[in-house]
């Protein structure tokens, strides 16, 4: 769009100091007595709560192997924070998401840098304010990356720091063969730089950034005993790569369900492990879940011109409403506008009347593509009482499972053991009576 017609956001945008954020985490946890050991566990899940290497669950709790030392800990509870590609957490099988066939997860893919421009300047771009999807592709006219760049879109974001200014050029979520390179990216953001005047050498490059950030997928197996933790746990936003606001706020959730289990004077660490899932994707947030992993399935199957489009409308909305959706979890800023089937209803109907006409019309088509080859996963999230109707109660909690699991498998139908007996006590029944009851008693 025009330079005139841009779109001012009057909310703030912050970057994450990693080195700081850490210190900070480890001082608490010295600060709370936590022991830190040094090490590494080699482990592969073979099955659910089966490991090939240093762990190994049983009733009590799990034994964990360190390497290179070979030091044995023991732990009543595991969590797992090695991040969304991890070796020890299981994922659902097809049924239990609710899709109609497997959905892979989707990859956001950034090139970007930390330059000092030569002669202060970086217009067009404001050093007073970040600048966010900026889709022009005007700069890539008259070369070989035109067509791909519309095709395959990415976008630069802007953001002038006091150290130099951050340029990164990003593509939203793709796979497969829509999945961009690191090598086109950064072909893209030079050209981009170039056209507009933007100079610099590389010796001014004082950070490169790789961003690779797995997004949507299988939600992690809730039966395990492993508890996984952000990007462990599929927090990440499956629309927007934003993780660790989410993970902050599920950590809360998690950290008090397993309190209350490690309390528990009956601990199973079984059912310990359930509730600590339970309380990061209640039935709730998967919901949520599901609304957000259909918008980030249609923006990586669009090309440029419908994406300018479908984030003109987005913007146009009112800042709780679209920065709710950003964020996207309980307890963060705006979540009041999704985080229920009404809510996102009528963010729905808000946006789709927005959308330029390509936009709606594609929409439209795209829901109902997606919903032949996948199933009802959108419908379900805003019209969930609907498909709650007649669905059969469940059990709460792994306690209760339990022991319906051994009132059926263990004790049986005690009626009908009941009445062999009797039959065979008062003499009917053949073959022997004194034989078919020591094998019922077996049996019970």
């Amino acid at each position: 769009m025009p330079n005139d017609d841009q779109l001012r956001l009057d909310r703030a945008y912050l970057q994450v100091d990693r080195i700081a954020l850490k210190s900070v985490l480890e001082q608490q946890h010295a600060a709370g007595g936590v022991t830190l050991l040094k090490g590494s566990v080699d482990a592969n899940t073979i099955a659910t709560n089966l490991f090939e290497g240093g762990l190994y669950h049983d009733s009590s709790g799990s034994t964990i192997t360190l390497s290179p030392t070979g030091q044995n800990v023991r732990a009543r509870l595991v969590v797992d924070a090695t991040g969304f590609e991890s070796r020890l957490v299981e994922r659902e099988g097809v049924s239990a998401s609710g899709l109609w066939k497997a959905q892979t997860p989707g990859y956001q893919i950034a090139y970007g840098m930390c330059i000092d421009p030569e002669a202060g300047n970086i217009a067009p771009y404001k050093r007073e304010a970040m600048t966010l999807f900026d889709y022009r592709t005007d700069h890539l006219e008259g070369t070989d990356l035109l067509a791909d760049a519309e095709d395959r879109p990415s976008f630069v974001y802007v953001m002038p720091t006091e150290d130099g200014v951050f340029f990164e050029e990003t593509s939203l979520v793709g796979r497969d063969e829509r999945r961009l390179e690191f090598g086109t990216l950064k072909r893209r953001l030079h050209k981009r730089l170039a056209f507009h005047g933007i100079a610099f050498d590389e010796a001014s490059v004082r950070e490169e950034e790789y961003c690779y950030i797995p997004m949507g997928g299988a939600l992690p197996l809730p039966s395990q005993r492993i508890i996984p933790v952000g990007g462990a746990a599929n927090t990440v936003h499956p629309a927007t790569g934003y993780q660790l606001c989410r993970l902050l706020a599920s950590s809360q959730d998690l950290a008090t369900a397993m309190s209350a289990e490690l309390r528990r004077e009956d601990f199973d660490p079984d059912a310990a492990a359930a509730a600590a899932h339970a309380s990061v994707w209640t039935e709730a947030n998967r919901l949520q879940r599901d609304f957000a992993v259909f918008g980030g399935e249609f923006l990586g199957a669009q090309p440029v011109q419908l994406l300018r489009g479908f984030f003109s409308a987005f913007f146009a909305l009112e800042t709780d409403v679209w920065g709710g959706f950003l964020a996207g979890w309980p307890g963060l800023p705006g979540n009041d506008n999704h985080g229920s089937y009404l809510a996102r209803l009528r963010f729905g109907i808000g946006i789709f009347l927005k959308f330029p006409p390509q936009v709606a019309v594609t929409f439209v088509a795209y829901l109902a593509t997606f919903s032949f080859e996948y199933g009802p996963l959108i419908l379900r999230s805003i019209f969930s009482p609907i498909f709650e109707i007649g669905k059969p109660a469940v059990p709460e909690g792994l306690r209760a499972q339990r022991q319906l699991a051994r009132d059926i498998y263990v004790s049986g139908d005690v009626g009908a053991k009941r009445e062999a007996v009797e039959m065979l006590r008062e003499g009917r029944g053949d073959p022997s009576p004194q034989v078919l009851l020591e094998q019922n008693e077996l049996v019970t």
